[in-house]
């Protein structure tokens, strides 16, 4: 392999079996983007893409059963997943170029074709490496764009022009690369992207586009910086104007629906217009708002709540105990025990009652009974 690559064993083994089986079938594979750029960083990674100048089903099969996956393919390009693996995430892709017939369409694909043309579809220079497999070992880093020197300088470029005009998504993957690796995006990347805005390229992405760049976005162990560098180009206004970043100890540790979660309840009384305008999934926006609800009214929940509102919960209020996020301790059938008749003034008495279970002041389903029988509420 390499010298300039730092590669665990467990990827070693996989990138030589496949160079092997590749030289056995007259094949050109190669190992390429963000696996060679993390090799070369030392940086871990489990995702292992290959290009193959030809058909890449013969080295699928044969990868698929050394690593115990099935192969899946994802579009009628030549290209497969491999599913099913715990510890490596494998894709196999013939060769291709990308045109887009207006900006920020999906691109109408042609296979097969040179692995450096591949490599001038791709989005930034970090990414656009690829790593020769031949036989049991590795011959050499093919680098036509300059990745290594900007991996070197720790910077962040784009290949061509028109690189945000194809592909306005590309803007919110240069700022989390930006954050992620701790680089500086290159002047004309700022640029472009702001050009990119200006004329309108990201207005034309899908609102489902949008939402899946700012969960992955999230989804960095880190997301402030890129979000930062988003909020500063502009890129945030495409989802809500009054979006502020928050700070990192909010979110540590959180995943990306907890933290959009949260996100929307810094929006005070629009935040059930933010979740709306997502095509956020049914069931986690239904969540979310409960959550919101809860935080907002500041009552416990009348019945249990599912774990991404209580992280919502937990994250918004880190200083309340288990009880006052647990259903509340009493219900109507305890209440007509008590006394107390259904109606308007039931759902009044219930109302006080998950207010002070909010507040730590009942815990218990006895508590609930005590207090009720202590005080007048619902008693005439």
């Amino acid at each position: 392999m390499s010298s300039l690559l730092k590669i665990p064993e467990g990827a070693r083994r996989i990138l030589k079996s496949v160079a092997g089986e590749a030289l056995r079938r007259k094949l050109s594979v190669y190992l390429v983007g963000g696996a060679v750029r993390d090799f070369v960083m030392g940086r871990a990674t489990r995702d292992l893409d290959f290009a193959v100048e030809g058909n890449p089903k013969p080295l699928v099969d044969f990868c698929a059963k050394i690593i115990g996956a099935n192969p899946v393919p994802f579009d009628s390009f030549g290209t497969w997943r491999l599913a099913g693996c715990k510890s490596w995430d494998v894709d196999f892709a013939t060769t291709r170029t990308e045109n887009y017939p207006f900006p920020a369409a999906l691109p109408v694909v042609k296979t097969p074709v040179s692995i450096k043309e591949d490599l001038g579809r791709r989005d930034f220079t970090i990414n656009a490496m690829a790593l020769k497999l031949s036989g049991e070992v590795s011959s050499e880093i093919l680098d036509p764009f300059g990745g290594l020197k900007d991996i070197a300088s720790q910077k962040i470029e784009i290949l061509h022009d028109a690189s945000f005009k194809d592909d306005p998504t590309r803007v919110f993957r240069a700022a989390r690369y930006a954050g992620r690796f701790h680089f500086s995006c290159a002047h004309h990347v700022e640029k472009m992207a702001l050009e990119s805005l200006k004329s309108g390229y990201p207005e034309k992405l899908s609102r489902h586009r949008l939402l899946n760049e700012i969960l992955k976005t999230l989804s960095e162990e880190n997301p402030i910086p890129a979000l930062a560098l988003l909020k500063k180009w502009g890129y945030l206004d495409l989802l809500d104007l009054q979006l502020k970043i928050p700070s990192i100890s909010k979110w540590r540790g959180l995943d990306a629906l907890t933290r959009l979660g949260i996100w929307a309840f810094s929006r005070g009384t629009q935040a059930e217009n933010f979740i709306a305008s997502l095509p956020i999934e049914a069931r986690a926006s239904k969540e979310i708002l409960a959550a919101i609800k809860i935080a907002r009214s500041q009552e416990s929940p009348r019945s249990p709540l599912p774990d991404l509102s209580l992280n919502i919960l937990r994250a918004i209020f880190p200083a309340k105990t288990k009880s006052s996020l647990q259903a509340l301790k009493i219900s109507g059938a305890d209440l007509i025990k008590e006394g107390i008749k259904p109606g308007p003034e039931m759902g009044r008495v219930l109302a006080a009652a998950a207010g002070r279970q909010w507040r730590g002041k009942i815990k218990s389903k006895r508590e609930a009974v005590l207090w009720i029988r202590s005080s007048e509420l619902g008693k005439k």
